[in-house]
Parts: structure tokens; sequence; C-alpha cells
């Protein structure tokens, strides 16, 4: 898949520094070098993402630094804005977006609400067709008298798994 990057990308937010690394100092091999550490031959590298996903500081840390690398690239941040607009209209009132941050071939992120979730609580978002969802993988916990949902998912037909280790 080929991914043509603009000759200028720069965008500036509050949080972001003005002067900084060039976009291409957050690129490795057409992703974003927060998205390669879970990026495998193929898909999603289970393993990897599910670790970060049981744990909140891992977590925390994973969507800062998809944050932070996706910040300078403006592909990132509007695959970001669409993929909360189209969660938000998919799943309902009783969930919140807590936390979402997308890069150019996954995205993470988390959802509560009060009570528990079923194991269907992602398909209005997944069958919303707005999105092509290509391996997700999730985790529940409970925080703070709320539920969430830790998920990842990718968009990237190159991507199109979860790669689970062999068992020896």
């Amino acid at each position: 898949m080929h991914r043509a990057q603009p000759k200028v990308m720069r965008a500036v937010t509050p949080h972001s520094p003005v002067h900084g690394p060039s976009p291409s100092d957050s690129m490795e091999n057409g992703y974003l070098k927060a998205e390669v550490k879970y990026i495998g031959q193929g898909g999603i590298e289970a393993d990897e993402v599910e670790q970060f996903l049981q744990s909140r500081d891992a977590f925390s840390s994973a969507v800062q630094a998809l944050d932070e690398g996706g910040i300078r690239n403006l592909e990132a941040q509007d695959t970001t804005r669409h993929v909360r607009t189209v969660m938000l209209q998919a799943l309902g009132e009783d969930m919140t977006v807590h936390s979402l941050s997308c890069g150019l071939s996954i995205c993470m992120g988390s959802v509560q609400r009060g009570s528990a979730f079923d194991d269907t609580w992602a398909h209005p978002f997944l069958d919303h067709g707005v999105i092509k969802v290509y391996g997700f993988v999730d985790a529940t916990d409970r925080t703070a008298g709320l539920h969430e949902r830790r998920f990842l998912f990718s968009m990237d037909p190159e991507l199109p798994g979860i790669i689970v280790p062999r068992a020896l």
C-alpha cells in the first residue's frame, strides 16, 4: 500500500512544541514509530497488544505515544477525528469514548460505561460500514466505578488479522 506524504506536515496544538522533530522523524517503514511495536508480518502482534491492554499505565503510555507520533501527521489527526465521530454515532449514548488515538494503520482507545459490557459491545461500530476494520483486540477493566473496554484495531488491509504465537 502506497502512502503519499504531503510535502509539509506541521500541526501545532496547544500541547505540542512549536519546534521539534520533523514529520519524517516520527515515521518508520510507512508507519508512525508508535505503531511499529504492535505490527508483525501480516497483522497485529497479539502478545504485545494484550500486555499493554491489561495494564492501565501501559495503556495510557501507549495512547500518549501514538498521540505524540500523530501530532505531526495530518492523516493520523484526520483519522482520529473521523473514527471518534463514527464511534460516537455507532455506540450510542450509554458509552463514552474515553480515549482514542489513531496512527496511519492502527487505532487504540477505550470506551466506558456504568454497567458491564457484553461481548458484542463493539459490533455497532465494527458493522457500521464507514470504517473498514481488519484486526481487533480488546480487554476489560473496571476503574472508578466504571466499566472500561480498551481496544486496538487495524484499518490497514496489509494488517488483516491478529498474530498469535505458536504453541511449542
